[in-house]
């Protein structure tokens, strides 16, 4: 079983506004979002560059403790942290004022100001360095997770331990010369900070090449889609300020997820689950994608996601949408998963009203319903799954920890979900032939449902039912 960081987001609230309010009402920028954090509080935080990088930290920690600390690009560990120093004085994390905001955070010293910020859709770290006190700055990274580093008159090389064939190149933001002791850089107080790239060689000089020639235009684009976010697509107004920033972290934050591995998806949660998970992806996609409007995206997620369904005649799990895809593979090990997408297919149509978008994922439809019926539904109509296929998925040695085999109640709710959304898209679509047969079965379905599952005598719902049929009541 997995906790993912976010399941379910809460639908869309409506403004609320009292007497004492203006008639209008300014959205919160993200620099209005800015949270101010105590060495005691010491928080974890994570940065996502929207494609298939992030970085997690913690506020106030000078050394690395947490496993995936510090830069992860395509599931692999590249280096868990940095410190920085000005004339050789160590910027200790525990004595700065640090500041979080959406797009980055801050650290304030005496010495100098740090702005750790990511870029969208690029392999780079910007760590801007500003309001230096001093002739110079340095920058060690701790070599846990590198080896083979190489000094250049401007430039030092490391290669990723968890990614042997690509490098990590830190330079100062300004081209010059630097200095080293050991594997310390050192540049100029006038350098503006570093930056690190990962990828070949090539790669990273383009990147660096890119982000001096328009830095500032690549953060500022970054910072707007954000800004965009919460006071265009999911300006929320309450009458309790607090909420109204709590609302907005919350918007952007989900948004953190939606990635572009294997296509457009989001992610099951941060740092743990930087992964594709079927069933986690289509419980957040109304709060992720459209409450706040994201109608594109959507469609984005979708498509790409169907393009991952098993359509191989052959395979056991014909039909289903993968219950995770990351770089090890695509797994179909889940019954709810296929559900859920069918149902969001029918949500997207409800929130936008655009009914385009439904010719080119009928298909998967009708593909993942119709194979459903023919290969897991039993002579009443229940959808059929192994012990572990359900949420309670977790397994020691093989064996399922929370065995619900092998008609779970949820599965039914899901998959009855699954037959009245495929309904209406058949509808929508005139084919007679699958509203009829998915509607006789869906009414089959809820009939037996009720004299199976529910003993209305002692007022519960049966857990799942037995292979033989006999419902089990085990908590």
């Amino acid at each position: 079983m997995k906790y993912p960081f976010i399941l379910l987001i809460m639908p869309l609230l409506m403004a609320c506004q009292t007497k004492e309010q203006p008639d209008t009402i300014s959205a919160l920028t993200v620099d209005e979002l800015a949270v101010e954090v105590t060495p005691s509080e010491n928080r974890e935080y994570s940065y996502t560059d929207k494609k298939t990088g992030y970085w997690y930290g913690r506020t106030h920690q000078d050394e690395p403790k947490d496993w995936f600390a510090g830069w992860n690009v395509d599931k692999r560990r590249i280096f868990s942290d940095y410190t920085l120093s000005v004339d050789g004085k160590l910027l200790s994390r525990k004595e700065a004022k640090v500041t979080v905001y959406p797009y980055g955070i801050t650290r304030q010293w005496e010495e100098a100001q740090e702005k750790l910020l990511l870029v969208d859709h690029k392999e780079l770290l910007n760590i801007a360095i500003t309001d230096v006190k001093g002739d110079s700055l340095s920058i060690t990274l701790n070599e846990k997770l590198l080896k083979n580093p190489v000094r250049q008159p401007d430039a030092l090389y490391y290669t990723p331990a968890e990614a042997e064939t690509k490098i990590i190149k830190v330079v100062p933001i300004q081209q010059q010369n630097v200095a080293f002791d050991g594997n310390t850089l050192k540049a100029a107080a006038s350098s503006g900070g570093f930056l690190i790239a990962y990828g070949t060689e090539a790669h990273c000089d383009s990147l660096i090449e890119s982000f001096r020639q328009e830095g500032q235009q690549l953060l500022n684009q970054r910072k707007d889609r954000m800004n965009r976010l919460i006071t265009i697509n999911n300006p929320l107004h309450t009458n309790l300020p607090q909420l109204d920033r709590s609302l907005a972290w919350l918007t952007l934050t989900t948004d953190e997820l939606i990635n572009e591995r294997q296509g457009k998806g989001i992610y099951a949660g941060l740092p743990w689950f930087n992964e594709y998970w079927g069933r986690d992806m289509f419980i957040a996609m109304p709060g992720a994608a459209l409450v706040s409007g994201q109608f594109e995206c959507a469609k984005e997620i979708f498509t790409d996601f169907a393009k991952l369904q098993d359509r191989d005649p052959a395979s056991a799990t014909y039909g289903r949408v993968p219950n995770v895809a990351n770089l090890s593979g695509v797994f179909y090990n889940t019954t709810d998963g296929t559900p859920r997408f069918v149902m969001q297919v029918e949500e997207l149509l409800k929130y936008s009203g655009d009914q385009s978008f439904l010719k080119e994922i009928y298909p998967s439809v009708v593909l993942s319903i119709d194979q459903s019926i023919r290969n897991y539904t039993d002579e009443k109509g229940y959808l059929i799954h192994a012990d572990a296929d359900t949420w309670m998925d977790v397994k020691r040695d093989g064996i399922p920890g929370s065995p619900r085999g092998n008609r779970a109640n949820d599965i039914q709710y899901v998959w009855y979900k699954q037959l009245l959304a495929g309904v209406h898209l058949a509808q929508l679509m005139k084919d007679e032939a699958h509203v009829n047969t998915w509607q006789t079965l869906a009414d089959k379905l809820a009939l037996n449902f009720e004299q199976d599952y529910c003993d209305k005598e002692n007022i519960l719902i049966y857990d799942h039912l037995n292979e033989d049929g006999t419902p089990d009541r085990q908590y």
